[in-house]
């Protein structure tokens, strides 16, 4: 009876792993196999209940069947693997991978997008001027207007800022940037041999007021503020400016987060220096962008540590780069998006958090982070790949490409889970590199249009290199929102994709100076000739002195000043003009004229 029973229990458990154990049995189980073998083969002679003479007693049974049992309980804690022993890799965390993708089922709902990409429905206007005051709404300009009234006060300037002095100033800029005069001293841009639209828009003085006064935040609580916040003196100015970013904009499946450094040589407490961008030093901002409609959606300047203990604390967490990832691309999760980042943000935490927020993640990885396993840096020849397969519930996929003898690149993805050497013609690349390829240059892409027609210009204080910068920002969103809704603006205009931002930037600095223009055209007090023929011509109202008689008044050499002649100067330090007076017909400077062309003594 004895010997039927572990006869059963050795035919369904031990006799199927003998020929895979036996290797590397200790001692024990060898024995308990040879006595098993004895147990199978006397059952095969006999079928007698007689015990065996191999076995001096029955003590010798019983240790055969405990032994037996003990191995079975073995096997079953054993775990089960889905792959060959050969194949699993550990990294220096601990986790495993293994070089066998997935089995694939059905599609996951980390990869289903539904949303509509695009301008929302509140973005649509009839103007270039109206889409961009969708980002610095007149709230904003108007904050800068009075805080700016308070610095030139402390600086002792008596003057009276408004907004439509403000937005001239502003279409100054983009009109600088449009024709490429960032350069140009400002003596020179205003001379009467330049473009007329400068002197047009806004006088010369107003425009170094301007440029010396303008201030977005209360300077006399600053430096309170500046414990808590290195980037105090413009904070409140770019967190409301950055809210309207991704209120008016619905972003589309493919998402980058990448760095831009604004360009920048002032002292600033934040400046840093980074040789493998083209100026080197400047204001660092990270940004999230819409790879696809080149558009910024969120940013975030870099700052260094405050002087507070706990404000250094929440800036050291705050800075890391998973949470910087997550910050940045906070409102677009939980929709089916992916992220591209670069090997500064990647890391398989932060894919595993972004996998419970139903969003996909591709980038480049560092070549030394733990979760790499050793079998990716083994050398391998050129343009060959290395995939390994596992992280959370194997959503993971690691790849190493081995760009030359010396170099390898990395890669990361939750988004393809496929071994793929890729086309020849494409050196070999993976679908992992050729998605990433396409999709990472959102930012690159939108800097550089910044660039192209800039605002930037030589300045001393940092707040303005912020305040350029968005600037150009805004210029991008705006033409990127309003070419997409109006696209009969391009047709009717005549241009293409080369001269667009050119033509939309000129007809947005228009319409920014327009108000200012009026006001002048109202008072043209102290304003030449050739200003309020060009402020009629633009504005489309009437001139206020008078059309030209003839031709030949724009060939009449200019005279002295009757009038300043009257008051006692000498006849060379009387003013030269060409005007006349429209009663007495004697010459007369913008200094002793009104505005319907009579002079002081005839009005």
């Amino acid at each position: 009876m004895i010997i039927a029973l572990l006869q059963s229990r050795l035919t369904f458990v031990i006799l199927p792993t003998l020929g895979i154990m036996a290797a590397n049995r200790p001692q024990r189980t060898a024995r308990a196999e040879a006595l098993a073998a004895m147990l199978v083969q006397s059952e095969e002679d006999s079928d007698s209940d007689e015990v065996p003479s191999d076995f001096e007693n029955i003590e010798d049974i019983h240790e055969a069947q405990i032994t037996m049992v003990e191995i079975d309980e073995e096997e079953e804690n054993r775990p089960t693997m889905s792959t060959n022993q050969a194949d699993m890799y550990r990294d220096k965390n601990g986790s495993t991978w293994h070089r066998d993708p997935p089995s694939q089922g059905r599609r996951r709902s980390v990869d289903v997008f539904r949303e509509r990409a695009g301008p929302t429905r509140n973005s649509k206007k009839d103007t270039p001027f109206e889409t961009w005051s969708l980002f610095i709404t007149p709230n904003l300009l108007d904050k800068i207007v009075n805080y700016s009234q308070i610095s030139a006060q402390e600086k002792g300037i008596d003057v009276v800022l408004t907004r439509e002095s403000l937005m001239a100033y502003i279409a100054v800029l983009y009109h600088r940037g449009a024709n490429h005069d960032q350069k140009l001293p400002i003596s020179e841009l205003f001379s009467q041999h330049y473009t007329e639209f400068y002197r047009t828009a806004i006088s010369r003085a107003m425009y170094n007021v301007w440029t010396k006064c303008i201030t977005f935040d209360r300077r006399s609580t600053r430096q309170q503020r500046f414990v808590f916040d290195k980037l105090a003196a413009f904070r409140e100015f770019f967190e409301e400016w950055n809210e309207n970013l991704r209120r008016y904009f619905v972003p589309s499946k493919s998402l980058v987060v990448d760095e831009q450094l604004v360009s920048s040589r002032c002292r600033s407490p934040n400046k840093i220096y980074n040789p493998s961008k083209p100026g080197k030093y400047g204001e660092l901002v990270r940004w999230c962008a819409d790879s696809e409609f080149r558009y910024f959606l969120n940013g975030n300047p870099l700052t260094r540590r405050p002087e507070d203990a706990s404000a250094a604390t929440r800036h050291k967490e705050n800075n890391s780069a998973k949470k910087l990832v997550l910050d940045l691309t906070g409102p677009f999760l939980d929709r089916g998006r992916n992220i591209t980042g670069d090997r500064f943000f990647s890391s398989t935490a932060l894919a595993h958090d972004l996998l419970t927020r139903r969003t996909t993640y591709v980038g480049t990885i560092m070549k030394g982070k733990r979760e790499l396993p050793p079998i990716l840096h083994e050398p391998k020849n050129q343009y060959q790949s290395e995939f390994v397969f596992g992280g959370n519930e194997d959503q993971i996929t690691l790849q190493s490409y081995q760009v030359k003898r010396s170099r390898k690149a990395y890669l990361i993805s939750t988004m393809h889970h496929e071994r793929c050497e890729g086309n020849p013609d494409t050196n070999n690349k993976s679908d992992i590199q050729l998605f990433y390829n396409s999709t990472k240059a959102g930012v690159d892409v939108v800097d550089q249009m910044c660039k192209r027609f800039s605002t930037r210009c030589k300045v001393h204080r940092w707040p303005t290199v912020h305040f350029h910068n968005i600037l150009d920002v805004t210029g991008v969103n705006s033409q990127t929102i309003f070419t997409e809704l109006h696209p009969e603006w391009c047709r009717n205009k005549r241009v293409t994709s080369r001269t667009v931002r050119r033509e939309f930037l000129i007809e947005l600095a228009t319409q920014l100076a327009m108000p200012n223009m009026r006001l002048r055209l109202n008072d043209p007090i102290g304003l030449t000739r050739p200003i309020v023929d060009n402020l009629a011509r633009l504005t489309g109202m009437p001139n206020p002195r008078g059309d030209r008689e003839s031709a030949e008044d724009q060939f009449r050499e200019r005279g002295r000043c009757a009038r300043c002649r009257d008051e006692g100067k000498k006849s060379s330090a009387c003013n030269r003009t060409k005007d006349l007076c429209i009663s007495c017909n004697q010459p007369v400077c913008g200094k002793h004229s009104t505005s319907v062309k009579n002079c002081v003594n005839c009005a």
